[in-house]
């Protein structure tokens, strides 16, 4: 009975380090270079957490940040390089966007881990005779 007990507490052990995931860290930046494109770029010590990751750009109307309250302007998802493009809506000069990396789990059980980046609003167009 002994023996038992021991072989079911090794395969609890063991069972419990292979529930533990790896998670890699991901950062992202944003950048709103001209009127009505958002540009940013994710990077991670793990290159398949570049690929593939959903990005949500939001203008961030009450400057706390990223939140679901805020106005979505567009998303998109990161390609091989870990580069994104939304194009949307132009968020008034001076006020604050948003961007989100959402979390993503890689068929190894890899958990990309989630981030955000705030950024102030580019200007906007120069029209002439205004």
């Amino acid at each position: 009975m002994k023996r038992w007990s021991l072989v079911v507490a090794v395969l609890l052990v063991a069972g419990a380090f292979a529930a533990v995931a790896l998670a890699a860290k991901t950062n992202i930046t944003l950048k709103n270079p001209q009127f009505g494109v958002y540009t940013g770029k994710a990077t991670s010590s793990d290159n398949a957490c570049k690929r593939k990751r959903k990005v949500t750009v939001r203008h961030d109307q009450d400057g706390d940040g990223y939140d679901r309250r805020d106005f979505k302007i567009g998303t998109d998802r990161t390609n091989r390089r870990g580069v994104y493009r939304v194009n949307g809506n132009q968020a008034p000069t001076g006020d604050q966007i948003a961007a989100k990396v959402a979390k993503r789990t890689l068929d190894d059980g890899t958990v990309c881990r989630a981030d955000t980046a705030t950024a102030p609003a580019g200007a906007g167009p120069t029209i002439p005779g205004y």
